[in-house]
Formats: structure tokens, C-alpha cells, sequence
């Protein structure tokens, strides 16, 4: 039988404070601030993709929502293979940030090669490979951020983590908006 001990409860000082705490560890902590940038380039730029795929596909591929559905789809088993097979590859190499750098590299070439594309096999295909690293990128960050901070900071640096990385989407969807707007005639 398991004995949990009863935690002591830590004194609160207010939500905004509890960020901004958590914001200064992360800025005064020698790694940390690399896994929020890694993370962030997901989900801004990678994650963010998925919200334009319809003007795309009605745009550059001149089709509908059967052809929507199939780069869903391939994004979707991209993602699942990179669950399955390259993120637990990913956790076992020593040096993180280099396995990092490499991930993003790879869905950042993949997604150029998407915009570039005008043909459905390619999409699919640049769909598919662009979504393979997602999973070990976020994972990562999010565990080695954990296992990086103090103990009694774990909970926020997941709690800042998750707001930013997540609350950041809405603006990456407006700024590429407004690039469409300017660049596409």
C-alpha cells in the first residue's frame, strides 16, 4: 500500500504574479527559453498551417472538401507515425537541442515544399512529412521543460508553456492572414 503524504499548500500570490514568476525562470534558466522558442515555431508556424488548408486547397489545388480531407488526413497519419515510431527515437538521443533544431528544420522545409506545390500527390506527401516531427518536438519540450525546473515551478512553467504556446495560434492565424492579404493579388 502506497502512503501519499499530504503536500504543503504554497502560499498563492495571485495568478498574474504566478506567470510572471514563471516567465523570469524561464528567462533567467540557461535552457529553458530554447524549448519555448522550439515549441513556439510549431505552433506558429507548423500548427497555424492547418487553419489556411481550405483557402489552399480551393486557391492553389482548385478543389474542394474531398481534397481538404485527404491533406487532414495525410497531416493526421504523418502525426500518428511521428507518435509512434520517431518520437521515442527522438527521446533517446543525447543532445536534445541538436534533435530539436533538426525536427523543426524538417517540418519547416516540408511546409515550403506544401506552399510551393500545386500538384495533390506532392501536397499530400509534404502534408504527411511536415507533421511527422510535430509530436516529437512538443513532447519533448514539454517533458525536458518539466524535468528542467524546480519543483515547486513545474506546475506553472506547464501552466506558461501551455499559454503561450497554445495562446499564440489565434495571432499567428491573423499575422498570416494579413501576409495572404498583402502578397496574394
Amino acid at each position: 500500500r502506497v502512503q501519499v503524504l499530504p503536500a504543503d499548500p504554497a502560499p498563492r500570490i495571485g495568478s498574474f504574479r504566478e506567470f510572471a514568476l514563471s516567465l523570469r525562470f524561464v528567462r533567467d534558466h540557461p535552457r529553458i527559453p530554447y524549448l519555448f522558442v522550439f515549441s513556439i515555431f510549431v505552433s506558429f508556424l507548423a500548427f497555424s498551417s492547418h487553419q489556411i488548408m481550405a483557402a489552399y486547397v480551393s486557391d492553389v489545388l482548385e478543389s474542394g472538401a474531398a481534397t481538404l480531407g485527404l491533406l487532414m488526413g495525410a497531416s493526421g497519419l504523418g502525426a500518428f507515425f511521428g507518435s509512434v515510431v520517431v518520437t521515442p527515437v527522438v527521446h533517446r538521443l543525447p543532445r536534445i537541442g541538436r534533435s530539436l533544431t533538426l525536427a523543426c528544420l524538417w517540418s519547416g522545409v516540408w511546409l515550403v515544399v506544401l506552399a510551393l506545390s500545386r500538384s495533390l500527390p506532392l501536397s499530400l506527401a509534404s502534408m504527411a512529412a511536415a507533421s511527422v516531427t510535430m509530436p516529437a518536438v512538443m513532447t519533448t519540450c514539454n517533458g525536458t521543460i518539466q524535468t528542467l525546473s524546480a519543483e515547486g515551478m513545474r506546475g506553472r512553467l506547464v501552466s506558461a508553456w501551455l499559454m503561450i504556446v497554445f495562446g499564440l495560434q489565434p495571432l499567428a492565424m491573423l499575422l498570416i492572414g494579413f501576409y495572404a492579404i498583402i502578397t496574394i493579388p
